[in-house]
């Protein structure tokens, strides 16, 4: 019984962390599906992607630029890439970070550290090209 008093205390003391990391998260895609352009077939298919995106989650600071994203509590930066591609508000009550861009969404539980991305850009816009395949992928944050 002592066992299990003490893995009960150390998984309450990793959501505290969790939820409170004060630095911010790296997150991975682990999954991503999307819409794709096929020139040879003239029209969109669904198509599985690679997942390999990863993403930085951070207080905001005053050395961030991005023309088009104003500022808010947090922002989200591709790795190694120094412009937000998204700006987020607070934490929510129930541990949810929603997140904004230009190009499409990113909405984290800060509870759970799992996450899901947009790129929403493509399709709608009526180019039928291979360049731009919106997408959505799903994956996992670690505190850093």
């Amino acid at each position: 019984m002592r066992v299990k008093g003490i893995i009960v205390a150390l998984a309450v003391a990793a959501a505290s962390t969790a939820a409170n990391a004060d630095e911010g998260w790296l997150c991975v895609d682990e999954l991503s599906a999307g819409i794709r352009y096929f020139p040879e077939l003239e029209k969109w298919q669904s198509v599985r992607l690679i997942a390999d995106h990863k993403y930085l989650i951070r207080k905001w600071s005053e050395d961030d630029f991005s023309i088009f994203l104003e500022r808010r509590e947090w922002v989200v930066l591709s790795l190694g890439d120094p412009i937000p591609d998204y700006t987020c508000g607070g934490i929510g009550e129930l541990g949810y970070l929603y997140c904004t861009g230009i190009y499409g969404t990113m909405q984290m539980n800060t509870k759970t550290l799992r996450f899901l991305n947009t790129y929403n850009f493509g399709y709608i816009d009526g180019t039928d090209e291979p360049g731009n395949t919106p997408r959505i992928s799903a994956g996992t944050c670690a505190p850093m």
